[in-house]
């Protein structure tokens, strides 16, 4: 919530440019001038405001989705698969939403409500997958009856990734237990949204000019800074 309401504030002041910002300094009694707005534009990206989203506003969503959240996921395929020999790991963010294609394909995001698929890893032997009725196979989309199945050396591997891919900082498994093996660790996620591409594209040519007289570059895209955490 924070780093979607820091996007957001950043969005809104790349769009409203230094009109903007001459108004809201005028509406606050401030200096407003070309070199008072100037020197407050480039402050403002080489310091940029962050939103920090108060614990009882997230408990407040939380009450809010919860029921819409429940009946989705009521309404998927769930499979409880058993493992006997392989093990399983597990995470401080241990649930795995896997990507709608077609609607990533049209940029959108992936969450609870159209994820393709949700996994979580319940134990050491246990794990739990949600299918999304509306992208499984004909035959499988109209089973009634959720479904417990023996797992087997690829399940346990793919259980694995999900998990490995969706963990923030931390990776934990039992001690006698070498469920990480084969797999490629990421670098710890600091983030949980961003922005694709330039949001500088929004920006009138005149204030994105003065920022690069003042030294300040356009963002990077996530993918060319930290390759490894888009695994």
């Amino acid at each position: 919530m924070s780093q979607l309401g820091t996007d957001m504030l950043q969005m809104e002041l790349i769009v409203g440019g230094r009109r903007r910002l001459r108004e809201a300094l005028r509406d606050l009694g401030e200096p407003h001038d070309e070199e008072a707005v100037t020197r407050e534009w480039v402050s403002l990206f080489e310091n940029p405001l962050e939103v920090e989203a108060h614990a009882n506003h997230h408990i407040q969503h939380i009450a809010k989705m919860l029921p819409r959240v429940t009946e989705s996921l009521l309404n998927r395929w769930w499979i409880l698969t058993t493992f006997e020999r392989k093990s399983l790991a597990t995470s401080d963010h241990p649930v795995c939403v896997v990507s709608n294609e077609n609607l990533s394909a049209m940029g959108m995001g992936t969450g609870i409500e159209n994820a393709d698929a949700i996994h979580v890893p319940l134990t050491r032997r246990y794990a739990l997958s949600m299918h999304l009725r509306a992208t499984l196979p004909p035959e499988l989309a109209t089973q009634p009856q959720d479904r417990r199945q023996a797992g087997v050396a690829a399940i346990a591997l793919y259980s694995n990734s999900c998990t490995v891919n969706s963990a923030r900082r931390m990776l934990f498994h039992h001690p006698q237990d070498s469920p990480l093996i084969g797999l490629d660790l990421p670098v710890p996620r600091t983030r949980e949204v961003q922005m694709s591409g330039d949001p500088w594209r929004f920006m009138a040519d005149d204030d994105r000019q003065v920022l690069l007289d003042a030294g300040i570059e356009p963002p990077q895209p996530r993918a060319a800074r930290e390759p490894q955490q888009d695994q």
